[in-house]
């Protein structure tokens, strides 16, 4: 199998687990209603919570580094490219968990889709360079 092909199915397997734990939040029993108040959390001040880095954050950091892994002879513009084509997935995602968790519920969806457009745009530019630097950084340890 090439680099490729397994790229796009760890990609896959990030987007299943995903899509799951974001249901499993949903179901109707103690431990689940846990999970979502903690998942739901967020700073009055910051507005920032843990569903941002549990949906964005460690999902771009583990495909960087999987990336990275698996991709060290890779010219960096081919490892640009694919990064682009996986955080576009990666934030895509968002729509998913807006709609799995309940948009009402979601306190970091927006409210009109102009503010959508710019929550996509800023999650899309932050999970990129998160993706580049963890696939950056674990193809030149790879090296050494």
């Amino acid at each position: 199998m090439s680099k490729e092909a397994k790229l796009i199915v760890i990609l896959i397997g990030i987007a299943v687990f995903q899509i799951t734990w974001h249901w499993l939040l949903t179901l109707p029993n103690g431990v689940s209603e846990t999970c979502l108040r903690i998942y739901l959390q967020q700073n009055e001040h910051s507005r920032k919570g843990v569903a941002g880095i549990l949906d964005m954050v460690l999902p771009a950091a583990v495909l960087g580094m999987l990336m990275g892994l698996m991709t060290p002879s890779w010219k960096v513009g081919k490892l640009m490219f694919t990064a682009f084509i996986g955080d576009i997935c990666l934030t895509s995602l968002m729509v998913a968990y807006a709609r799995i968790i309940g948009k009402s519920t979601a306190w970091w969806w927006a409210a009109n889709k102009s503010d959508a457009n710019l929550l996509m745009a800023g999650n899309f530019g932050m999970n990129f360079v998160v993706l580049i630097i963890c696939a950056l950084g674990m193809r030149e340890s790879r090296r050494t």
